[in-house]
């Protein structure tokens, strides 16, 4: 898929034995009675770019936006707004395939210190960074998370 839109379907796409790549469009406003609203792909390949996205899609039990059947899963674009009881954006039959990812924060920070609340996390999942002035008068001019995980600020 390279551009347009797949939305108000019963499953947006549904993937079994073959591969799924998303360079561009979106999928969105489609439904599953079980996993996978958006995408639900088995025994199967998916990867999705940075100019693709998977919202406001709905599944019965788990992956609102994507369901993963245990299959490899490379992760770009925007996956959020999805709905499922269990793991809304990314659900998995093995949890091996949502990908983690560690975070590092950057050795160059100066005139205070960054920490994140966790080492490493599954795509979709949260963590906490926080800034803390060496002092009162330290001011935080740029931080920015790169799609590695990377931090830097100044």
């Amino acid at each position: 898929m390279s551009g347009g839109t797949i939305s108000g379907n019963y499953y947006g796409v549904y993937v079994y034995g073959g591969a799924f790549t998303m360079s561009g469009g979106e999928i969105s406003g489609n439904t599953a009675g079980n996993d996978g609203g958006g995408v639900y792909s088995n025994r199967s390949e998916f990867s999705m770019s940075a100019n693709s996205s998977i919202t406001n899609n709905t599944a019965g039990h788990s992956g609102g936006g994507v369901f993963m059947g245990g299959d490899v899963f490379v992760p770009g674009g925007t996956i959020s707004g999805n709905t499922a009881p269990t793991d809304p954006e990314i659900g998995a039959k093995d949890a091996n395939s949502i990908p983690s990812y560690t975070i590092t924060v950057s050795g160059a920070i100066v005139g205070g210190t960054v920490t994140a609340d966790k080492a490493s996390a599954k795509y979709g999942e949260a963590v906490t960074l926080t800034a803390t002035p060496a002092s009162d008068d330290y001011v935080l001019d740029d931080l920015t998370v790169d799609l590695q995980g990377q931090l830097t600020g100044y």
